[in-house]
């Protein structure tokens, strides 16, 4: 069974669990949904709002939540079904290792090399000259040439 986390935001309608609580599971299909849908049609995207919590949820943990606790929810979206790991890698990957390379480099790495899916989502990463020093040598190899 998933652990709960206390959400930020509110859960959509159909969901079994109270208002405010969701699973990593349930996150992580609300925001593959979240993304579908925002790239459909105009109603389709009008639809996309009910799951916009879950995009603001994963931002949340990754801004304030421990770097383990972003790094999980960052492997759960990489290995859901529908997952697109451009997506992760252009998004959620880069403003991680941004706003805490000291912090993740290390484990990103170790991920990468274990994890094609990790890999993939870095060829997707861009990283700005000034954050590169702060990534270790390994991690730097699974960026996309520049």
């Amino acid at each position: 069974m998933a652990a709960a986390r206390r959400c930020r935001y509110r859960l959509v309608p159909e969901s079994r669990h109270h208002a405010g609580v969701a699973t990593t599971a349930e996150i992580v299909e609300a925001y593959w949904i979240f993304h579908r849908l925002s790239t459909g049609t105009r109603p389709e995207r009008l639809r996309s709002e009910d799951y916009f919590w879950a995009w603001e949820e994963i931002n949340h943990v990754l801004e304030d939540g421990t770097p383990h606790e972003g790094l999980n929810l960052l492997d759960a979206l990489l290995h859901a079904p529908e997952t697109d790991p451009g997506t992760i890698g252009a998004g959620c990957l880069e403003d991680l290792l941004y706003s805490r390379p000291a912090e993740v480099g290390d484990q990103v790495a170790t991920r990468a090399r274990r994890d094609e899916r990790w890999r993939q989502a870095l060829d997707h990463v861009y990283v700005p000259d000034e954050v590169l020093p702060l990534l270790p040598d390994e991690l730097r190899l699974y960026l996309a040439p520049r």
